[in-house]
């Protein structure tokens, strides 16, 4: 059982509690720090989407250009070089 300190120790403390819970319902500096992160998370996940999906595309177009230099330059008719 509880005695008289700690009821007088509850009435100290639930107050402070109270008081600092307000507090923190009322700063939203952490709120909006918190929707900058995410939204640069957002922002970040978007990017990295974009560089792979461009960077496939990429490298299947280098990919064709090499084949069709390669297939080029093997035939012969590249164009009107010296030869060694």
């Amino acid at each position: 059982m509880m005695g008289f300190a700690g009821f007088h120790l509850i009435g100290r403390v639930v107050p402070r509690l109270h008081a600092a819970a307000g507090a923190l319902r009322r700063d939203r500096r952490g709120v909006t720090a918190l929707e900058y992160g995410l939204i640069a998370a957002l922002i970040a996940v978007a990017i990295i989407g974009g560089v792979t999906s461009l960077g496939g595309q990429l490298n299947t177009a280098f990919n064709n250009i090499a084949t069709e230099i390669g297939s080029r330059v093997g035939s012969g008719s590249g164009g009107g070089g010296a030869t060694p």
